[in-house]
């Protein structure tokens, strides 16, 4: 993840929300897992700048009730509208990640999890990846 050009390389998220700033610009969020309980995932102020790079991530929610997020004054009620209106996360998947253990901080894939291949080449983050592509997450699945 970067945000305004400095890397933050925080690839595993099990709770995003109010990431609030005064800009988008140069901003970068993909190959990650985020997964809560919250039913809410985003909730942003300010208008997203057309350089924003939001895709290749996997959202995750055991919330009966969700909504994918707020942006500048929209809601957006599920994760087919947020990439219909938003035009983010385009090649980005709303389900489990089949993750190993999280309640004790155990974020691995499992096998057969769709974030297993589905991520895009960063980099200097994700050199040295098993399989066709890096995977979505912080922990590469077979290195």
């Amino acid at each position: 993840m970067e945000d305004g050009g400095h890397p933050c390389h925080q690839k595993r998220l099990t709770y995003l929300q109010n990431y609030t700033d005064t800009t988008s610009a140069g901003f970068v969020f993909v190959n990650n897992v985020v997964s809560t309980s919250e039913q809410q995932l985003f909730f942003i102020s300010y208008p997203w700048d057309p350089t924003a790079v939001v895709d290749h991530n996997l959202y995750y929610t055991t919330s009966p009730i969700w909504r994918f997020g707020y942006i500048n004054g929209t809601y957006y009620g599920s994760f087919a509208t947020w990439q219909t209106g938003s035009t983010r996360d385009t090649r980005s998947l709303a389900t489990n990640p089949l993750l190993a253990d999280p309640a004790v901080a155990d974020f691995r894939l499992q096998a057969g999890s769709p974030a297993i291949d589905r991520g895009v080449v960063v980099a200097g983050v994700t050199d040295g990846y098993a399989g066709s592509a890096p995977d979505i997450g912080a922990q590469e699945r077979g290195l």
